[in-house]
């Protein structure tokens, strides 16, 4: 489950971090499109996420559905609330995060607790992330017409990317990330005519463990809502109640 949820922060700021065209070539309109989409301080989106984990023989599908509300995404403390349901073994688990004055805040399974978030961290993990989106880590890069919408796609070559970002995530979650290897993404990304990215896709095979054959494949879309619009943010009115921990994130979540 470790591995599960180290997988489950990476492949979250992965979409978080993309959220982040024109008529040019397709690696002007990438450039264009990942500026247009990092001048957005707020965003709502909906985020569907499925993994198939393989190990000796054995088969075990999990989905996470989210819907994120963020206000202020660029400040160092912004407010945000996300539904989740994670689906694993026939099991559905509820889960309800927030983030407000930099505090994060759990309520899954009876349990509600907060953390004072690690901005160093974060702010480590979106740079390791950020720094693998540039054009030379992209590969056969093409673009093309569809419904008059720009469809962008790629290959990212994960090394450049996840280098980065598993320091992080280890720092986040306070422990081992896992070791996993996570092979070149597939990217197809929908512009806008207001020129942002509405709709990403990304595809990914991820080695967790090489000794017991253990593999998963994953696939996350995403979709962007109210591109440039304002968005509200509601939070639950007893977040002082929750009870504060210093406890990583996977301990948090029983992990």
């Amino acid at each position: 489950m470790k591995k599960i949820l180290s997988v489950f922060v990476v492949s979250c700021l992965l979409a978080f971090a993309f959220a982040g065209c024109s008529k040019a070539s397709p690696e002007q309109a990438w450039a264009d499109a990942l500026e247009k989409n990092a001048e957005l301080p707020d965003l709502q989106m909906k985020v569907d996420l499925t993994m198939e984990l393989s190990a000796q023989g054995i088969t075990m599908p999990i989905s996470i559905l989210m819907d994120s509300s963020i206000k202020n995404a660029k400040s160092e403390t912004p407010l945000s609330n996300t539904q989740a349901t994670v689906s694993v073994l026939g099991m559905e688990i509820p889960m309800n995060v927030y983030t407000k004055d930099g505090y994060t805040y759990i309520d899954s399974m009876g349990t509600k607790v907060k953390q004072k978030g690690d901005t160093q961290a974060t702010s480590e993990m979106a740079s390791g992330l950020m720094n693998g989106f540039s054009v030379k880590d992209l590969s056969e890069l093409k673009a093309e017409t569809k419904d008059g919408k720009q469809v962008l796609t790629a290959k990212l070559n994960a090394d450049a990317l996840v280098e980065g970002a598993l320091d992080g995530a280890e720092q986040i979650l306070g422990q081992d990330s896992g070791g996993y290897d996570l092979g070149d993404i597939a990217i197809t990304a929908t512009v806008s005519k207001q020129g942002y990215i509405e709709k990403l896709t990304l595809e990914a095979p991820i080695v967790l463990d090489e000794q017991e054959q253990a593999e998963s494949t994953m696939s996350i879309t995403m979709e962007i809502l109210k591109t440039g619009k304002d968005v509200s943010v509601e939070l639950p009115q007893d977040l002082d109640s929750y009870t504060e921990t210093s406890e990583d994130a996977a301990g948090l979540l029983g992990m």
